[in-house]
């Protein structure tokens, strides 16, 4: 209801600025000699509510698809996590993908854009390897890839596709880059990698990581503040819950706060290792 609304309001205004996506090559000047990317998003479906919906289906048990990158600006994707949202991209993110404007961006220039590969997270490894082999598969034979990005939802598990995806895109001669928001490691960015084969990945890039905060105590609360009750229950869910924090004031994670970090590179913000 709020997205109609929203777009009723501008129905009939002019854009300021018209762009053109399109994985044609640019009046025929794409050298065959650029490389060719792959940008493989990998999605996660917890539970009900608590998943990425693909044109209003659960993502779970999906097997890796082609889709068109322009997909993702029609809004083939919905963010409908009321939970785990520190580890899930928002809409907006989704319909604004930033790997795959940034691949458009370059397309025909020192890159061409192979196209995209949309895959869940499996939860066993017997499925996690199922999944990987037939991404490289779609990678390497129909998109001819030279290259492939990859990107997830969700946290530790996840990390193991991507592994995975990227030791089989090896196989098959083609080169891996991993995008990968930390969690706070002591021992630097490849430990955050569950499983992480680092001879398999020409580069690992951070999205930033894990830290604490301080914030300042709410000034104006639209709606109740948090019963005993319900303030109990939020706890049962996680002990570690920092509900409190956001009405008193005081550090928390920024992993708390919804879209301060992106897995796809939707911030401003980075790590450098030293």
């Amino acid at each position: 209801e709020l997205a109609r609304y929203l777009a009723e309001k501008v129905e009939h205004h002019i854009p300021k600025e018209t762009v053109t996506y399109s994985l044609e090559e640019q009046n025929g000047n794409c050298s065959r000699d650029l490389p060719r990317l792959v940008y493989v998003c990998q999605l996660y479906a917890v539970k009900h509510l608590a998943q990425t919906l693909i044109y209003g289906h659960s993502n779970h048990n999906m097997f890796p698809t082609i889709m068109h990158p322009n997909e993702f600006f029609d809004g083939a994707l919905v963010n409908y996590q009321y939970d785990n949202m520190k580890i899930s991209e928002t809409t907006k993110t989704y319909q604004n993908q930033p790997v795959i404007k940034e691949l458009y961006r370059r397309h025909g220039k020192d890159l061409l854009f192979a196209g995209v590969i949309l895959k869940d997270t499996p939860y066993s490894l017997e499925d996690k390897k199922r999944s990987a082999m037939f991404t490289a598969k779609l990678a390497r034979w129909l998109l001819q890839a030279d290259g492939v990005i990859l990107t997830k939802e969700g946290g530790g598990h996840p990390q193991i596709d991507l592994s995975l995806i990227s030791e089989y895109c090896a196989a098959v001669g083609i080169t891996s880059t991993i995008l990968l928001s930390e969690t706070g490691s002591s021992t630097g960015l490849a430990s955050e990698m569950t499983l992480f084969n680092a001879g398999t990945a020409a580069n690992l890039i951070s999205c930033g990581r894990d830290e604490l905060i301080e914030i300042k105590p709410a000034v104006r609360i639209i709606g109740d503040a948090l019963t005993e009750a319900q303030r109990n229950e939020e706890k049962k869910i996680d002990v570690s819950n920092e509900v409190d924090l956001f009405y008193d004031g005081g550090k928390i994670s920024i992993w708390s706060i919804r879209d301060a970090l992106s897995q796809v590179g939707d911030n401003y913000l980075t790590t450098l290792e030293l």
